[in-house]
């Protein structure tokens, strides 16, 4: 006589929760004509990890006892015992299986800078199991949410993992410091630190435009006379060089002039170019400060020349 299967739960396991680290056996005994057999698979679909430390894991195990070497919160799940004769309806139980470790705790930032102000937030990641007591100190007190400060907490996956965020909307003079975030169960306690700095803004200073004073028509007018070709082609043929160290006794000019009247002296004379002209008192006036009399002599000398 053929009889559907069915799962003796007095002679099978119930949820479980062991220590991470240590070695587990699962066992699901089923009843039924022909005997049933029995298959083991994790509710999730992952791969059960049969031993770890040999890297050693399979979709699903065959047999009515499941033993797990070494578990890990990796481990931590439901796993599910299906029982079958080939007599429908086949049957199935669920075992949980937990895994309890102490605190571990992550800090993804933990240097904050912020001006007074601005708005922050602060950030741990934490996995434990059972779940943790959390909480955030500052300079040893345990911080409290208000109008200012917001304490979140978001549950990841898997379960035993999670965030806790402090958010501060407006930060003052007293925020700057650490902060702890803290998280304690049964297994232990762990914290982590955040150090938040005060960011000076940094003062832009406008670049200024560099003042460019044009030179006068009068020092252009000179630099334009000393400037010309024919000034130097005209100098050597009066003097016969075009150096600069002139002999004044031996001046063609004074031997031609001699006995009159100096023309700086005089000062009746006017010089003119493209940009301007002047007299010769007023270029010996202006200029006297910033040329040796000589120099300026010799040039007023040879252009008085030129327009004799």
């Amino acid at each position: 006589m053929q009889v559907p299967p069915r799962i003796e739960d007095s002679m099978s396991s119930g949820d479980k929760v062991r220590t991470e680290g240590s070695n587990v056996t699962l066992e699901c005994t089923a009843r039924g004509s022909p005997k049933p057999t029995v298959t083991w698979k994790r509710e999730d679909g992952r791969n059960i990890n049969i031993d770890k430390s040999r890297n050693f894991s399979v979709p699903f195990v065959e047999g009515d006892i499941l033993r797990l070497y070494k578990v890990s919160r990796l481990d931590m799940g439901a796993y599910m015992c299906i029982a079958a004769n080939g007599v429908p309806p086949a049957v199935s139980k669920r075992i949980h299986l937990g895994i309890d470790f102490p605190p571990m705790m992550w800090v993804p930032n933990q240097q904050i800078r912020s001006p007074l102000g601005g708005a922050i937030k602060l950030k741990c990641v934490v996995e434990a199991h059972p779940e943790a007591l959390i909480f955030w100190e500052k300079d040893g007190s345990m911080l409290q949410s208000n109008e200012r400060i917001k304490m979140r907490v978001i549950h990841g996956e898997p379960r035993y993992k999670l965030e806790m965020k402090l958010l501060i909307s407006s930060v003052l003079k007293e925020d700057f410091g650490t902060f702890k975030c803290i998280a304690k169960n049964p297994r232990g306690v762990t914290d982590g630190a955040i150090r938040l700095t005060e960011e000076i803004p940094i003062t832009v200073v406008p670049q200024t435009t560099p003042t460019i004073t044009p030179i006068s028509s009068t020092t252009q007018l000179i630099i334009n006379i000393i400037n010309q070709d024919n000034f130097y082609k005209q100098r050597k043929e009066i003097y016969g060089s075009s150096s600069n160290d002139v002999d004044e006794d031996n001046n063609p000019w004074r031997k031609k002039h001699e006995g009159k009247s100096d023309p700086i002296q005089k000062q009746n004379y006017q010089l003119t170019n493209e940009f301007g002209s002047i007299n010769g008192g007023e270029l010996f006036n202006k200029h006297k400060n910033y040329y040796s009399l000589w120099i300026l002599q010799f040039i007023l000398n040879f252009h008085f020349w030129l327009l004799l």
